[in-house]
């Protein structure tokens, strides 16, 4: 009785533990929750190793950063990943390709500017005029990706101490082009939250096929 009653106990915190955890580690537990996924992409440690272990790496006389994988080494599998993450972005709208797009998430450290820089690199790699925009406005990052200055960027055009040109800064990528943060400002939702951020993306999308 006692080794029935031990075993029903053991059953039972089995299958209250997995209902009381809500973590993710799976594609199939994103499934589960109803989520459409468009890639895995795998870690980057392996293949970072393979090029030195560094956190920069030159390329064409520029230095950039070890996590730029899809620029660096073109054929690695994260590369490839981030090829399929472009072509399922592709699929999910046929009748109004995306143009614009945005990569986010809850917590700091969890990839974006990771994702949101190589899937530029493709786009790009893929002839397509592409601009990529650093709008963490609270810890922006993406001048230190490419090596460049941080100001003048996207909040001093949007406040009118900047011009359009003073601001779009080349990459060492053919087809893409970077605008960093600029000053940050008191209120980072507000202004990324503004008509003069919706004006600036419908602005940008005349001269870009596409905007991230």
């Amino acid at each position: 009785l006692g080794a029935m009653l031990g075993l029903g106990l053991g059953i039972g915190f089995v299958f209250l533990r997995e209902f009381i955890d809500v973590r993710v580690r799976t594609l199939e537990d994103l499934k589960k929750r109803g989520y459409t996924t468009l890639t895995a992409v795998g870690l980057m440690d392996d293949e970072i190793r393979k090029l030195g272990g560094k956190t920069k790496l030159e390329k064409d006389g520029e230095l950039i950063d070890a996590h730029l994988l899809s620029y660096l080494n073109p054929l690695s599998s994260i590369a490839e990943s981030y090829r399929r993450l472009r072509t399922s972005i592709q699929y999910a709208q046929l009748d109004a390709p995306a143009r614009t797009i945005v990569v986010t998430s809850a917590n700091p450290g969890e990839g974006k500017t990771t994702t949101i820089c190589n899937l530029a690199i493709i786009y790009a790699h893929d002839g397509k005029r592409t601009v990529l925009l650093d709008t963490d406005l609270r810890k922006p990052n993406l001048h230190n990706g490419f090596k460049v200055e941080r100001m003048p960027g996207l909040t001093d055009f949007l406040l009118g101490n900047a011009l359009l040109s003073d601001v779009i800064r080349k990459t060492p990528i053919d087809n893409l082009d970077l605008i960093c943060s600029g000053t940050v400002p008191p209120n980072p939702s507000e202004t990324v939250g503004s008509q003069k951020m919706k004006d600036f993306l419908i602005e940008l999308r005349k001269h870009y096929d596409m905007v991230l």
